[in-house]
């Protein structure tokens, strides 16, 4: 079995942390969906401004919650939208903390279903067209948390905050607030990464298991952090076809590399062919260093 890899070792600095201390000014406008203005017979909170996607009948139902906070739905279970703020008084370089906090009935998978974006702006032109997503949302029973610090770039003098909502399935969410404000700037933390290419021939899956986890262990040698390994792991050099590969997740390829990610102390990153029921996804996995 012939083969073809290499590993590549990368030393990032993540400016990341939701350590942060005094109050500074508050830059969100209506950051409580208080105030309510009237628009084309719909009621939106002031400051805010509805987005939604070309398609309408696939937009969700925005509008301001009668015992206050911002209400989002959809008719059609796979809807998506959202509103939109345009901050002002960013500067590059400094870092800003978001928090937002939003109420959920229904909604079964909030991770997949809720959004909160920053896109930073320079003269009113974005930066870059996906903005970055804060980290969250955290879940206590119905009550959802998004919190985080970001560093603006160079040259961004300001930032658009989106709050989303995608496939509600037949759910609601309230957003009871949001907030952005300036905070001192986190310290670096810095972390080995490592990207690995392997091209396995005349190989099987179980194959390219063993394949893989060799390159997991060596990149628990070099002391590595995270390590990601390529997609469809298990089908790259063989015959096999997608109903051979398709299993659940977690499940024995799953559990194979995350027995590699404990014995090696390593976060892993790696794409499996997964079957839920009748469907198969090419789903991408994350194990922490316990192999969770």
């Amino acid at each position: 079995m012939g083969k073809h890899t290499s590993l590549g070792v990368i030393l990032v600095v993540c400016l990341t942390g939701l350590a942060f201390g005094g109050e500074a000014s508050e830059l969100v406008s209506n950051p409580r969906f208080e105030a309510v203005r009237h628009s084309a017979g719909a009621e939106v909170p002031e400051g805010w401004v509805v987005w939604g996607p070309a398609w309408e009948k696939a937009a969700c139902r925005v509008k301001a919650n009668a015992g206050g906070g911002l209400l989002i739905d959809g008719a059609d279970p796979f809807a998506v939208g959202g509103v939109t703020q345009d901050i002002k008084g960013i500067e590059g370089g400094k870092a800003y903390a978001i928090r937002a906090e939003c109420q959920l009935r229904d909604i079964p998978a909030a991770y997949h279903s809720l959004l909160v974006r920053v896109s930073w702006t320079r003269n009113g032109k974005l930066l870059h067209p996906a903005g970055m997503l804060v980290r969250g949302p955290v879940v206590d029973g119905n009550l959802a948390r998004f919190d985080d610090m970001l560093v603006a770039p160079e040259g961004a003098d300001g930032a658009r905050l989106s709050l989303e909502v995608k496939w509600p399935r037949g759910g609601s969410v309230l957003w009871k607030q949001v907030s952005m404000r300036e905070a001192p700037a986190p310290g670096p933390r810095k972390v080995k990464v490592g990207t690995v290419y392997l091209r396995p021939r005349n190989s099987t899956p179980q194959k390219n298991l063993t394949l893989w986890c060799d390159q997991i262990d060596a990149a628990g040698k070099l002391g590595l952090d995270i390590v990601c390994l390529g997609e469809t792991i298990t089908a790259v050099g063989t015959t096999a076809t997608i109903k051979d590969l398709a299993e659940p997740i977690p499940g024995p390829a799953s559990e194979t590399l995350a027995q590699a990610a404990k014995k090696n102390n390593i976060w892993v990153v790696a794409s499996l062919t997964e079957r839920v029921g009748d469907v198969v996804y090419n789903t991408a996995v994350l194990l922490d260093r316990q192999g969770r």
